[in-house]
């Protein structure tokens, strides 16, 4: 079975989300498996029916992290897993990022055509896109986050654990590949992970589209903030070089994880 394959038998059937899967199933460079159930990459989980919380419990979920920020749980809500699940609040954007996120909301929200010339016209929709995932793993608060979950999946009741932005395709896909690549998942099927986003929220995409389109705004300024670029994510790669010389560097010195850490996660997340 091809990864493309696989990765379509690792989404997760919420009827209340569009962009959730398991990272099991995915194979190492060095032939092993990411062990299923472990790891659920997802989107906000708002308004679970009663199928999603049976599957939610058949999950076994101990942790919810939510890369979210509070003006974004504020105006959607917060996910609404089992009260036995432990939530961790790690907001992913600073202050600048946030203000600039919570414009792009009101412009999905009322459709305002003058707003979004002015914040998204000239390229710059496409500059946020291409460059987001590379400024990310480049913010320290971003790198702490992310750190900070590692750990958490290190000890002993760290998993089962699911992590979701609101779409789960930026912020999650980020985390998603920096643990993907830790555990020695080759760059190119972490990208094919990183875009199946798109055809996971196809369908909430185009009616976004016809919705957006239907009050005057020109879809193409918006279609870089709701569609994955396989470049972004090489290029989020490349920056980490650049800055540190490989990967492992990186989770040494830019995430400031053990040795101990890094060999716990490997033992715990990965099977022959």
């Amino acid at each position: 079975m091809d990864q493309r394959t696989e990765a379509v038998d690792r989404r997760v059937a919420l009827e209340c989300t569009t962009n959730t899967r398991d990272l099991g199933g995915l194979i190492t460079e060095d032939g092993r498996q990411v062990r299923r159930g472990m790891l659920v990459r997802t989107d906000a989980v708002l308004a679970p029916t009663d199928a999603d919380r049976s599957l939610l419990r058949d999950l076994g979920i101990r942790h919810a992290v939510d890369f979210r920020a509070e003006a974004e749980v504020s105006a959607n809500g917060a996910n609404a897993y089992d009260p036995s699940v432990r939530v961790l609040a790690l907001p992913l954007l600073d202050e600048g990022t946030a203000s600039v996120a919570d414009v792009i909301v009101k412009v999905f929200r009322e459709g305002d055509v003058t707003l979004a010339e002015e914040l998204l016209g000239g390229g710059r929709s496409q500059e946020m896109s291409a460059v987001g995932p590379l400024r990310m793993v480049r913010r320290p608060v971003a790198r702490e986050s992310f750190a900070e979950v590692l750990r958490l999946l290190a000890t002993d009741d760290g998993a089962p654990l699911a992590f979701n932005c609101t779409a789960g395709k930026d912020r999650t896909g980020v985390f998603a590949a920096l643990v993907l690549r830790l555990l020695g998942v080759s760059e190119d099927d972490i990208v094919a992970d990183y875009v199946l986003s798109n055809e996971c929220r196809a369908e909430w995409n185009a009616g976004a589209y016809e919705r957006l389109g239907a009050a005057g705004l020109d879809i193409e300024l918006i279609r870089p903030l709701l569609e994955q670029e396989a470049s972004a994510m090489t290029a989020m790669f490349r920056a980490i070089d650049e800055d540190f010389g490989d990967f492992e560097a990186f989770l040494r010195e830019g995430l400031g994880l053990e040795e101990s850490v890094l060999a716990t996660l490997r033992e715990k997340l990965l099977t022959d």
